[in-house]
């Protein structure tokens, strides 16, 4: 009897069904981490960019009128990019520091799984802390 080389059809699919069932689990996977990942990146920018804020008030005794403020004053290495937004505003020598997120590609229960304190305003992921003027 002559021996047969190759696969048989059957052989191909029973592998072809466990190659798509694997996929079929660990492509959500791989999805959901990336998502999460971009919500730490989005959440670590918020609170850089409000620690720099703070810092700029603190050491120039003003407040930055802008996140290029934050960049050529050496606060930050380098804009985050056109989605942040930063606004200050100062009532009786206390400074409201609001940083927002305007992509729009990150959840709030995703950021909030990163930092509780993340807010949603008007669609956008807020991050907000103070400064109190001292001098």
């Amino acid at each position: 009897m002559k021996k047969r080389e190759g696969f048989t059809l059957v052989e191909l699919l029973i592998v072809m069904a466990v190659i798509a069932a694997l996929m079929a689990t660990l492509t959500p996977i791989a999805v959901n981490a990336v998502k999460q990942a971009k919500a730490t990146q989005v959440v670590s920018n918020l609170r850089s960019l409000a620690a720099a804020a703070q810092q700029y008030i603190y050491t120039e005794h003003a407040s930055p009128s802008s996140i290029n403020d934050l960049v050529n004053n050496g606060y930050i290495d380098r804009n985050p990019g056109s989605d942040y937004t930063l606004t200050i505003t100062e009532n009786s020598g206390v400074y409201s520091i609001k940083v927002q997120y305007t992509g729009g590609d990150v959840t709030l229960d995703r950021a909030q799984k990163v930092d509780s304190t993340v807010s949603q305003e008007g669609g956008n992921l807020t991050y907000t802390a103070t400064a109190v003027k001292y001098w």
